[in-house]
């Protein structure tokens, strides 16, 4: 390979392999306006000349193809209880679809950082860039159109996107409650646009693929009451008297909560992980405020979430992020929330 060729920042794959003769880069393209460019900000390389020094950008992505396919689709089968979209159907739409490909491959990047954890910035570098790619590439398919030929990469696209970035910030935004909680409402408000843009594909998923499982991780809120942790927490928040804009909110997150239980004197059920990574983009936007305002009784319901997070530990997407942001919540509310916060300490120290 001649030098100057590997001084070049990482181009897209789609970009090489779908359009290689196409002079100008989706790399340069623009993202979902605002949403974003904040993520590009975030996710650029340290210094304006940063090289990033790889390997031939077809051997990297051919190992994180590689990957996919043989290691991290099996995680995912593991983790969904068998609700999930066959390997074939997967692969044979993202040979076709730029952003579906790019963000495939960014999703194993992303798995290889947090498994090998001596090339965990070279694997998360990539990762990054590779989304990036993604975005821009989704914005510029014209897939805000939904009909029967995009239909199934975008909502494969939206499902990916999801469990790649709780992951990312599970992970890597760890330096103080406050950080954690922007880079997570910045998540569950970019996975909410691409969902609402996928969600318009169901029936459609539905007509044309009958036999598949597409999951679109929501779960019935028939017998809240029948739950004792949620009952419990939806008691303390009416009897908080906030308000009934306030309680309004909150009793909607909290019935979202995906606990399914048969019986109500028996602990809570905890659902499959795709309603767990569902359940901050079905919120509400306001609770989402409420939570970056750091409301206590915001983050109260955000505890008794990460105690999903906690239960399915085993899954590496998050690992110990809900012990992790169990015991910074208790830490910022102190003594005072301390009843409110029982079930979640309970479920971290009872192991």
């Amino acid at each position: 390979m001649a030098e100057s060729s590997k001084n070049q920042h990482i181009q897209s794959p789609a970009t090489g392999v779908f359009n290689a003769n196409n002079a100008t880069s989706s790399a340069t393209r623009r993202g979902l306006d605002v949403t974003n460019a904040e993520l590009q900000h975030e996710n650029a390389p340290r210094g304006s000349c940063e090289v990033v020094t790889s390997p031939p950008v077809f051997t990297l992505h051919i190992e994180l193809f590689h990957y996919f396919c043989t290691e991290t689709v099996k995680t995912l089968e593991a983790s969904s209880q068998g609700a999930t979209v066959p390997l074939p159907v997967i692969v044979t739409h993202c040979l076709s679809t730029p952003y579906l490909m790019n963000e495939l491959l960014a999703f194993a990047a992303l798995h290889l950082s947090i498994v090998r954890p001596m090339q965990r910035e070279y694997y998360h570098r990539h990762a990054m860039q590779l989304q990036t790619h993604a975005i821009n590439d989704l914005k510029d398919s014209g897939c805000l159109n939904i009909n029967p030929e995009n239909c199934v990469p975008t909502f494969l696209f939206s499902s990916i996107l999801g469990i790649h970035m709780l992951c990312e910030t599970l992970y890597f935004h760890r330096d103080d409650l406050s950080s954690f909680l922007a880079k997570f409402i910045q998540y569950a408000s970019l996975h909410r646009g691409v969902r609402a843009i996928a969600g318009t594909s169901w029936s459609t998923l539905q007509s044309l693929h009958p036999d598949q499982s597409w999951q679109n991780g929501s779960h019935s809120a028939s017998n809240i009451g029948s739950c004792r942790i949620r009952r419990s927490l939806l008691e303390k928040i009416h009897g908080a008297k906030l308000g009934p804009a306030l309680t309004k909110h909150y009793q909607q997150a909290i019935e979202l909560l995906p606990f399914q239980t048969q019986a109500a004197d028996q602990p809570p059920e905890i659902a499959p992980c795709h309603s767990v990574v569902a359940w901050p983009v079905l919120v509400h936007a306001e609770y989402l405020d409420h939570l970056s305002h750091g409301r206590p009784e915001a983050l109260v319901i955000l505890a008794h979430y990460a105690v999903l997070l906690h239960h399915h530990r085993q899954f590496w997407v998050f690992g110990d992020g809900g012990r992790w942001l169990i015991e910074r919540i208790s830490d910022q509310l102190g003594l005072d929330w301390e009843s409110w916060l029982a079930w979640p300490k309970m479920a971290i120290n009872t192991d």
